[in-house]
Formats: structure tokens, sequence, C-alpha cells
């Protein structure tokens, strides 16, 4: 394959992914815009609902909490 077709094939290529991006990308940023709130009927939280979520947590030491390399599984 020479520069000239490999050049054709490369640009091909760049035309296609951005006519992709630029169809999808409404598609998505709409059906985005439809979506309903996931948090808005939940409300807030009460004390017990808190003291359950957060109560693993305060199980860690200080120390590890601080660190940046702290990742925790869900």
């Amino acid at each position: 394959m020479n520069k000239f077709t490999a050049a054709c094939y490369r640009s091909l290529t760049i035309a296609l992914i951005n006519t992709l991006i630029l169809t999808v990308t409404p598609t998505v940023l709409i059906k985005h815009a439809n979506a309903q709130p996931v948090f808005a009927e939940q409300g807030a939280f009460n004390e017990a609902e808190l003291a359950q979520i957060l109560a693993p947590i305060a199980l860690y030491p200080d120390s590890l909490l601080k660190t940046r390399r702290c990742f925790f599984a869900g």
C-alpha cells in the first residue's frame, strides 16, 4: 500500500468516526435531558439510614482514609 492510499484510508476512517460521533451524540444528549433525576423521588436520608450507610467507613483508621491511594471496593 502506497502513502497516498494509506492517507486516503486514514482520512476516510476519520470522516466515518466523526460522522458516527455527530449522529450518536445528539441522540444520547436528548435521552439524557429527558431522563428523570434518580434522587428526586427519594428525598433526604434520615439519621438511621445515614448511620447504616456510613457505619462501615467509621471502621477504617484515619491514616488510611487520609491517603489518596485508598480505593473502596463496592
